[in-house]
């Protein structure tokens, strides 16, 4: 009861507790900020990163160090476009607020009664998930990456699988991230704003804040000429790889900005909803989204705190005896994070062409131990200097590798099919048999001593597909065969069975 009512005081701080005094909102040094940030940069092998903060309404830095890529000299500035991952968590949410505030959606709102083509396990669920519930990952179902990591599917095609999710925990009993979830919200709010949730996004956020920036689209990206490249760790050097198409995942990771533009969504979340005189929400929609809708008491977060929950879209917790609200995102090298601390209307917004590395996180917690006044020797540590290697396995054929007869391939030859991730074909092309799926990138089948089958999904598998795959670009798979030695079935590690189709 202590810890509901400490939970419950200081959220309600958010909006009611005095600005800290003066002597405890102290101008910090640029000068020190910028030293700290170019000797990290170097500690932990980040070829660029951009930092943005807010203050009172007024920005007190926006700026971009290092490069876009690591092989080249193109310099990064507060203009430089980066993918936010999971930070786009909080455009959706913010595209909720919005339609709370035009009177066309209640936080309150079925699922079901916008949507009739989502299904969860139980019938009683279905009916009762609300938007909230979604926004706040407190509906108690699992997330199924595969859904929507290194896939061409539809987010229609995503919302129309959600029935096949395990159930991890009672309704509303707890939390359970779900992206698959954020998906079928913004799907939701497509339908409730008549137009694609990206369009929506668009008009109703981007262009009334003149975040000319912003987008959410993979194709758009090439447009935009000042962008970074991604970077993964490899042997504890950082490496360029491609921007990889993240459309599927939409409102739970698909959004890119840059610093300038995100300086415009922490004023407007610091300024309740209205920036520059225009108002998107009132103050009462702002208080809901960040109070606390499912607490998360067995969750640390790499620092002290009396409590963590997460609100509507956005993690609320405290630091150092102040209310923070945040989220941070990570995809196919990038990271990001976006922390405010409302009661002192403070804002940064930290973007870096890495990933994963804890830096950008505790340099947001340092950036708000100086603003506090603490003394330099009581500043938040900025991690250990040591990048991880994110190299994944490859396929090595080895000793054991044996030759595929056309003799004995022919009775795997076929078309295959999951209710969950749909077709896939077994087809020789050459001196190769090749698994090639419907919605998912093609693989290589080699055999090994023993009857072992392995997919090579090769360079198909980089960044977060292949850590979904267990941090390698191959799965084993097994086909299992009937009594008349016909193969009836096949299975993929990571993906499950697949049913032979009639007639193959």
């Amino acid at each position: 009861m202590k810890r509901y009512l400490l939970v419950c005081f200081l959220i309600f701080g958010l909006w009611v507790l005095p600005a800290a005094p003066a002597g405890q909102q102290r101008e910090i040094s640029l000068e020190i900020l910028d030293q700290d940030i170019r000797k990290a940069l170097g500690d932990f092998q980040v070829p660029g990163m951009a930092i943005a903060i807010v203050r009172d309404g007024q920005t007190i830095l926006l700026k971009g160090y290092g490069v876009r890529n690591i092989e080249g000299r193109e310099p990064v500035d507060e203009y430089s476009v980066f993918g936010l991952g999971s930070a786009s968590k909080t455009f959706a949410a913010g595209l909720a607020a919005v339609l709370v505030h035009e009177g066309r959606l209640r936080w309150e709102d079925k699922v079901a009664d916008f949507l009739p083509e989502f299904k969860l396990y139980d019938p009683w669920l279905t009916k009762e998930t609300r938007m909230n519930d979604l926004l706040s990952h407190r509906v108690g179902v699992a997330d199924l990456a595969l859904l929507f990591l290194g896939t061409t599917r539809s987010r229609e095609d995503v919302v129309a699988r959600t029935g096949f999710l395990p159930a991890m925990q009672g309704f509303r009993t707890g939390w359970a991230y779900n992206n698959i979830l954020f998906i079928t919200a913004g799907q939701m709010m497509a339908r409730i704003a008549e137009m694609s949730w990206d369009e929506a996004l668009r008009e109703k956020i981007f262009s009334p804040l003149g975040m000319t920036s912003s987008g959410s689209l993979f194709r758009e990206i090439a447009s935009r000429s000042n962008r970074v490249s991604p970077h993964w760790y490899e042997n504890g050097h950082p490496r360029p790889i491609p921007w990889s198409d993240m459309d599927t995942l939409g409102p739970a990771g698909s959004v890119y900005s840059n610093a300038a533009d995100l300086a415009k969504w922490m004023k407007l979340h610091l300024g309740r909803g209205t920036l520059d005189g225009r108002t998107l929400w009132n103050p009462e929609i702002q208080k809901t989204m960040f109070s606390p809708h499912s607490l998360l008491p067995d969750i640390s977060f790499g620092w002290p705190a009396s409590f963590s929950a997460y609100a509507l879209g956005w993690f609320v917790t405290d630091y150092r005896g102040r209310a923070i609200v945040w989220h941070s995102g990570n995809c196919d090298g990038m990271s990001a994070v976006i922390g405010l601390r409302p009661d002192d209307r403070l804002g940064i917004a930290i973007l870096q062409n890495t990933f994963p590395t804890r830096f950008e996180s505790d340099l947001m917690l340092r950036v708000m131990d100086m603003f506090a006044g603490l003394p330099q020797k009581e500043w938040r540590a900025l991690g250990e200097a040591a990048p991880m290697s994110l190299a994944l396995k490859t396929y090595s054929p080895g000793e054991k590798e044996k030759s595929l007869d056309p003799s004995f391939t022919q009775n795997l030859e076929g078309r295959y099919i999951s209710d969950l991730y749909g077709t896939v074909d077994v087809r020789r092309e050459g001196e190769r048999l090749i698994l090639r799926f419907g919605d998912y990138p093609a693989a290589v089948l080699h055999l090994q001593e023993g009857g072992i089958f392995f997919a090579d999904f090769g360079h198909e598998a980089r960044g977060m597909f292949g850590l979904i795959l267990g941090g390698q670009t191959y799965a084993q798979i097994e086909f299992t065969a009937g009594r008349d030695g016909l193969i009836t079935e096949l299975s993929v590690k990571g993906f499950g069975s697949f049913k032979r189709t009639s007639g193959e």
